[in-house]
C-alpha cells in the first residue's frame, strides 16, 4: 500500500538501499513501529461492550470534553516539567549526549534510554520501563532554537511522568 511506514509515495518507490542511504533514521523507525492490531483514532476513541465492534472513533463533542474537563490527578511527579528539570533526567541527558545511553531509575522501576545516531544527523531516542516502551525520531535541526539536549529532558520527563 503507498505510503505505509513513511518510505513510499504514491508516485516514487525507492528501493530500500536508496532509502538507507537517504533516510537511515526513517528506515529504522519504520523497521521498528509496533505492528497496529485494529484501526488508528484521532486523539480519543470511545470503548466498550456497547460499543460495535468494540471501538470507534470519538466525536467532537466528546474530544471537546475531553480537552475542556479537568486534568486527571497522577499523583506526585506528574508534571513533566518537573522531571525534566529534576537532578535525575540532567545526569541522565548528560550520559545519553556523551555515550549514547543512560540507566535512571524511575516511578515504575528502571528505566534505560539510548540515542542511535545516524549519518545525516537525525537521531532516535528509545526509552524503556518494564511496563512500558516509547520511541522519538529528533531531527537534525529542531528548527526551534531548542537544543537537542533539552528535547531529551522533556521527552524523559514526560516518559518518567507516565505521559
Amino acid at each position: 500500500m503507498p505510503g505505509a511506514g513513511g518510505l513510499e509515495s504514491a508516485l516514487v518507490r525507492l528501493p530500500r538501499l536508496f532509502m538507507l542511504a537517504l533516510d537511515p533514521a526513517g528506515v529504522y523507525f519504520a523497521d521498528h513501529a509496533p505492528a497496529r492490531h485494529g484501526p488508528a483514532y484521532r486523539e480519543a476513541a470511545v470503548f466498550g461492550p456497547g460499543v460495535q465492534g468494540g471501538s470507534r472513533q470519538a466525536s467532537e463533542a466528546e474530544i471537546r470534553a475531553l480537552r475542556d474537563g479537568p486534568e486527571r490527578e497522577r499523583g506526585p511527579g506528574a508534571n513533566p516539567l518537573e522531571w525534566s528539570a529534576s537532578e535525575v533526567v540532567t545526569r541522565a541527558v548528560v550520559d545519553l549526549r556523551k555515550s549514547g545511553s543512560a540507566v535512571l531509575a524511575g516511578p515504575d522501576g528502571e528505566v534505560r534510554a539510548r540515542v542511535l545516531r545516524f549519518w545525516r544527523g537525525d537521531s532516535i531516542l528509545e526509552i524503556s520501563s518494564p511496563n512500558r516502551q516509547s520511541r522519538v525520531r529528533i531531527p537534525r535541526d529542531t528548527g526551534t532554537g531548542t537544543g537537542k539536549g533539552e528535547i531529551l529532558a522533556v521527552y524523559l520527563g514526560g516518559f518518567l511522568s507516565g505521559r
